[in-house]
């Protein structure tokens, strides 16, 4: 059940750009799947969901990297819930970024890797706020940077030929 506080946040001066805080108990939503990247932050409680074959566990401040069009459910791991606070980015920005290098994969979904944690969190700690234009890009740069070098892909790239 979705709280009655929570809600999506897409007020950014960025076209597009779609942030969402919300908290569930029991079954938060079916099997689906997204054309974007649905990178979060477990915030509170146990957020457990099927993806990939497996049943996964986040816990509060594990990241959750879901790769585009990839199934995947979500559900209350306790009956406390779970709240979390995610992102959805399109996979076009993050091969730019890379160049376009192929797609960084988090294989299990989950991970609590602070290089992700110190470039995502600017992306979602003032979820009431808008992006500017370059302030965006930049996160998305960085982001883009992190998820190469926790799926495994090493090599550097500059920042400036990223517009």
């Amino acid at each position: 059940m979705l709280d009655q506080s929570s809600a999506i946040q897409n007020n950014c001066a960025v076209p597009d750009v779609n942030r969402l805080e919300a908290f569930f108990t029991g079954v938060a939503y079916a099997p689906h799947r997204h054309d974007t990247y649905t990178i979060g932050i477990t915030m509170q409680g146990v957020q457990s969901f099927d993806y990939r074959g497996a049943t996964r566990h986040s816990l509060p401040g594990n990241m959750m990297v879901l790769h585009p069009d990839e199934m995947h459910d979500g559900r209350a791991g306790t009956e406390e819930g779970f709240r979390y606070r995610t992102i959805y980015i399109e996979p076009s920005l993050i091969q730019s970024a890379l160049q376009g290098k192929s797609l960084p994969f988090v294989k299990d979904g989950i991970t609590s890797d602070p290089r992700l944690y110190s470039v995502l969190l600017p992306l979602l700690e003032n979820t009431d706020q808008p992006f500017e234009m370059l302030q965006y890009q930049d996160a998305v740069y960085d982001l883009a940077m992190a998820l190469e070098k926790i799926s495994g892909h090493n090599r550097s790239i500059n920042r400036a030929s990223f517009t």
